[in-house]
């Protein structure tokens, strides 16, 4: 087997070389990696919208653009619609009785024209420079990660095919193009499907939700329908748990609402559940599973890439976890078997 080894000094050299830009660049991509990963599964859950697009268009970078904002702007207006309702809620609370009864509680206290003026937030701001740091330092990385997302799925997208071509003619040994194939369809199978799972979720959820505000009784029973329907469609996302997370607690609010308050009728939340569980929860979840579960990775592993992931590697796992059970298995039933049967090692041009 060794026979087989013929290496020269320079060959060496290179391959030493081609190590330390190894270390290097997995080190960036480590310090990066989370955009990185938000990248894949943007470029794969929009590859299917590129390729429709480009076979009218012709044009490969405004077929990325195009493809890009079909996702990227109901990100955009999603996160906006949040953050308007975030303000209106919180300019309805400091205009509430409640808000006043605080103010007039602690006017004995503090000043409240003092506590808007200019130099009260500016000494406020002075005294707190390492929050301020903190905060600032988190939307930052956060800009980044955004930057990065959107540059590396751009670039995938535009340049796939090259990439592609550059694959298969770099590697003569068809079980390793095999292999990244095998890899590369399963994972467009996987993010594709989860996209498609937020958006119909939501969809579904939004529909529901704005209709049961309709018709149940007493008033703002759901208030913003249309973005609780949103975040119903992220939270399949969540690991383990899913949609649960966002719906349940929200019909423990509307319990409270319904019990303590009296706004209206105690069946209401009970309902609220139901109705949730039935047409958002389970109809969906029967509608996309062929699409999602259609590639060869058992569902209870996926789950579990899920859940491990995110408890590995944090919030970024959710996404990583899955690009990690696929080259595992795909490893383990196209390249093992290879290496287990014995292979002869020649570097090529010898």
């Amino acid at each position: 087997m060794f026979s087989r080894w013929d290496v020269r000094p320079e060959q060496v050299a290179w391959v030493a070389v081609g190590l330390v830009v190894l270390v290097v660049v997995s080190f960036v991509v480590y310090k990066s990696i989370g955009g990185i990963v938000l990248g894949l599964f943007l470029y794969y859950g929009t590859r299917p919208v590129y390729e429709h697009v480009h076979e009218r268009v012709g044009r490969r970078r405004v077929s990325a653009a195009i493809a890009l904002a079909t996702v990227g702007l109901p990100m955009i207006i999603v996160l906006g619609y949040a953050a308007l309702t975030a303000y209106q809620e919180a300019a309805t609370l400091l205009n509430s009785p409640v808000a006043s009864d605080i103010r007039q509680a602690i006017r004995p206290f503090v000043s409240v024209q003092s506590f808007a003026s200019r130099e009260t937030w500016t000494q406020l701001l002075q005294g707190n420079t390492a929050l301020v740091r903190r905060y600032s330092s988190t939307l930052f990385a956060w800009g980044i990660r955004l930057f990065i997302m959107v540059t590396v799925a751009y670039y995938l997208l535009r340049d796939g095919h090259a990439i592609g071509e550059w694959v298969r003619d770099s590697f003569d040994d068809f079980v390793a193009v095999d292999f990244l194939e095998g890899v590369d369809d399963d994972l467009d199978t996987i993010y594709t499907g989860n996209l498609l799972t937020i958006g119909i979720t939501g969809v579904i959820a939004a529909a529901t939700f704005y209709l049961f505000a309709t018709f149940a009784p007493g008033d703002s029973v759901i208030q913003y329908p249309i973005l609780l329907g949103m975040l119903v469609g992220v939270g399949t996302l969540i690991p383990v748990l899913g949609m649960v997370a966002v719906y349940v607690p929200f019909a423990g609010i509307l319990f409270l609402r319904a019990y303590v308050w009296n706004l209206f009728p105690v069946w209401v939340p009970v309902a609220f559940l139901a109705i949730t569980f039935v047409v958002v929860d389970t109809i969906p979840d029967l509608l996309l599973r062929s699409y999602v579960s259609k590639g060869g990775i058992n569902m209870g592993l996926m789950i579990l890439a899920y859940a491990l992931g995110a408890e590995a590697f944090g919030w970024w796992g959710v996404f990583f976890g899955p690009i990690v059970l696929v080259v595992f298995l795909h490893f383990a039933q196209r390249v093992l078997p290879s290496l287990a049967h014995g292979i002869s090692v020649h570097i090529p041009g010898e």
